[in-house]
């Protein structure tokens, strides 16, 4: 069974056009702004090495004041149980037939539904 709170690729709130749901639901970090720990995973420990590695990468990460880093850091990453879930459902799966430089086509809708990695690639792009 998964873990709440759940989201398709279109329902994640988007930091950029709804920060203020973005917020609620990532247990944000002020010293790592650019993780959403969606289950409240990550520990303080583990956070602390993060951090390290974080300021040594920091000026490849970091371009005209903006991080070039976002990572979202959950418990369990679900693929839809069948292509006519995709194609049937706009509001949870519409948006990654409008993205010009993600062309999905049945091929592709495919390997999303029966492929974890495909899946997270079109569900967590940029």
């Amino acid at each position: 069974m998964p873990y709440p709170p759940l989201f398709s690729p279109c329902t994640f709130p988007s930091p950029l056009y709804e920060p203020l749901q973005f917020r609620s639901y990532c247990n944000l970090m002020p010293h790592l702004p650019f993780i959403c720990d969606l289950h409240q995973q990550l520990s303080d420990s583990g956070s602390t090495v993060i951090l390290e590695a974080f300021e040594k990468l920091k000026p490849v990460l970091v371009r005209n004041d903006s991080l070039s880093l976002g990572i979202l850091i959950v418990r369990q990453l679900v693929p839809p149980e069948s292509s006519s879930v995709v194609y049937n459902n706009k509001y949870e799966y519409g948006c990654l037939f409008e993205d010009e430089c993600f062309h999905m086509n049945l091929e592709k809708i495919q390997q999303f539904v029966s492929s974890a990695r495909t899946f997270i690639k079109a569900s967590f792009r940029d």
